[in-house]
């Protein structure tokens, strides 16, 4: 079974992570990757902001450590768990869900004003002042039921 940068817009990932384990067969995989956040909670906090103002949809992205608990606390053997690094490109990212030019300024406005460690932790790149590009935290997970 796989589910891929989708569990961010569950409201309920507990249940979510209790479903997958109900219906896997014992020793089957699961193979995970979705949005993860910082541990630190202004950064998490910024993170889950911009994302929630760029799609309303988002609900949030959890920390590593919340995902690992949900699932060993379901059952799972944890494998394989590692974080990958991706840059996206600001307009790019803004542009996938159609954002209105209003939207798009309030979302730069936010990167802005990001509080302290963001532009290191998500890398920004910035050019004529503007945000370009960040970089978005991916967890890797494979886990045996």
């Amino acid at each position: 079974m796989s589910c891929r940068i989708a569990a961010h817009h569950s409201p309920a990932p507990t249940a979510f992570v209790d479903e997958v384990a109900r219906v896997l067969e014992p020793g089957g995989t699961l193979a995970f990757e979705d949005n993860v956040s910082p541990a630190d909670d202004d950064l998490d906090a910024f993170l889950n902001d911009v994302e929630r103002l760029r799609d309303p949809t988002h609900v949030r992205s959890h920390a590593v450590a919340d995902w690992i608990e949900w699932l060993e606390g379901a059952g799972f053997t944890v494998e394989t768990a590692s974080v990958a690094s991706k840059r996206i490109a600001f307009g790019e990212w803004v542009a996938n869900v159609d954002a209105s030019a209003e939207r798009r300024e309030r979302i730069a406005a936010a990167f802005e004003a990001a509080p302290p460690g963001a532009a290191e932790r998500f890398e920004f790149a910035r050019e004529g002042g503007r945000i370009e590009s960040f970089a978005n935290l991916k967890l890797l997970v494979k886990a045996t039921r």
